[in-house]
């Protein structure tokens, strides 16, 4: 009778079997005591065990760490949004000691770690996938092939095979995978394949970096083939987080709480999306129709944390934050950073900007008011709308009704309509159209 003992000498090593047990559990080797189906069932009874006491630990950690969101939740994102990669051991002077992707669901960690990358798109994965899908190259000429068969040679376990035959196999894998995916677009792994009783956490992992970039960490063959295929969106898991990050994100939170326990406009970085707002997706998607794909420039007057610049940016525009408060400016740049943005930050008052520039469309939410507030603000905003040179203009008037109360005190206490027909007449824009009602002011487009 064979004894199997699940208990682990430490937190790296496999289950304490005998070596040529060892072999089969790692998939190199057929045992004469166990059949495939046996070793397979083992070795889903180990993974099962295993994860079950990770899941608990994880949470224990989380818990006393005082987090309190989902590390395993899927994030829908863009593939290309997924730049960098782990540098793999086979290409590392020192490699590091890892644990397997999905036990860093929850880690966060200090250090260096997250700037030993390189571009994901350099992995000879990647270059052998893309040479094989998209130029017809045959896979025995690629540069993975390659690698994995002198690792047969010496006599190493590679991609769950023991030898070059068996590698062959797996290949139609990926030809499976490539063709399922242009077929039926990126799914979930929890919609394609048996979870178990425990969840299915086989997504792609990414670890998030002290700046917020994505690191590719685990399932670089389904990455490949969605960067391949064009793939707008695909699912992934966050391994662990650097502590500048997690750091950061408790920035958001505490400003959150200290502002009726929101930000006020969206956060694009998906690790922030949880993060409650004031204003919601509903101004954006009101003026979304009106915007041309792929072309033009953009000014975001009073930009706070760069929301509009950020959704601008991604239809393709040149844009330009203009902002000048300290608190919102440091917010705006770490997020600009965090979202690799190329738009401008202009660190200066909006009655400053050089409008000597044309834009071609100018985004003016809840901002204008303030400059109704003195003659002194008044005059000079007259000069502003005069010299403002634009093919559209989104506005809108009043941020909240409390706004709407203190404007009587104003120098010019303009209703909402008074406020739009003033624009439009000191702007020489020749109409101004309401597209609807948010937050119970209107926002309204104006056109030269």
């Amino acid at each position: 009778m064979i004894l199997i003992s699940f208990a682990t000498k430490n937190k790296n090593s496999h289950a304490n079997l005998s070596w040529t047990h060892y072999c089969a559990w790692t998939g190199g080797q057929t045992v004469h005591n166990f059949g495939k189906n046996s070793v397979k069932i083992l070795r889903r009874l180990k993974w099962n065990v295993d994860h079950i006491f990770w899941k608990i630990k994880t949470g224990i950690l989380l818990f006393f760490r005082n987090i309190h969101y989902d590390i395993f939740k899927p994030y829908w994102i863009n593939p290309e949004l997924i730049v960098l990669s782990l540098i793999p051991d086979h290409l590392s002077s020192d490699p590091d000691k890892r644990t397997k992707p999905v036990h860093d669901i929850g880690r966060i960690a200090d250090g260096d770690w997250d700037l030993k990358t390189m571009p994901f798109e350099e992995l000879d994965v990647f270059q052998s996938f893309k040479a094989h899908f998209i130029n017809g190259v045959n896979w025995n000429d690629t540069e993975l092939y390659t690698r994995i068969a002198s690792y047969f040679k010496r006599g190493s376990v590679r991609s769950g095979c023991a030898n070059i035959d068996e590698f062959n196999q797996k290949l139609n894998d990926y030809e499976n995978l490539y063709q399922n995916i242009l077929k039926n677009g990126y799914r979930l792994q929890t919609k394609i394949k048996s979870s178990g009783p425990f969840g299915n956490e086989d997504e792609i992992i990414v670890h998030i970096a002290r700046d917020g970039d994505y690191i590719f960490a685990n399932g670089r063959h389904r990455l490949a083939v969605a960067k391949l295929l064009g793939i707008d969106s695909v699912a992934v898991k966050v391994g662990k987080r650097h502590k500048k990050w997690v750091e950061f994100r408790k920035e958001v939170l505490s400003y959150a709480e200290a502002n009726g326990g929101s930000v006020y406009y969206p956060i694009m970085h998906h690790d922030l999306q949880d993060i409650p707002s004031v204003h919601g997706w509903t101004a954006m998607k009101l003026i979304e129709p009106y915007i041309k794909k792929n072309e033009g420039t953009m000014l975001d007057i009073g930009a706070h944390w760069g929301f509009f610049c950020h959704n601008f940016e991604k239809a393709g525009y040149k844009c330009t934050a203009v902002e000048n408060d300290p608190e919102n400016l440091y917010f705006l740049k770490k997020l600009h950073r965090a979202g690799n943005c190329r738009f401008k930050v202009l660190e200066t008052g909006i009655l400053d900007i050089n409008l000597e520039k044309k834009y071609d469309a100018v985004v003016a939410f809840n901002v204008f008011h303030s400059f109704l507030k003195e003659k002194r603000l008044y005059d000079r905003f007259v000069l502003f709308l005069e010299k403002l040179n634009c093919t559209m203009l989104f506005f809108q008037s009043f941020p909240d009704a409390d706004v709407k109360k203190s404007i009587k005190e104003y120098y010019m206490n303009y209703s909402e309509m008074e406020f739009v027909n003033f624009i439009k007449e000191k702007g020489n824009f020749s109409k101004a159209v309401l597209i609807d009602n948010a937050n119970g002011s209107g926002i309204y487009k104006f056109e030269h």
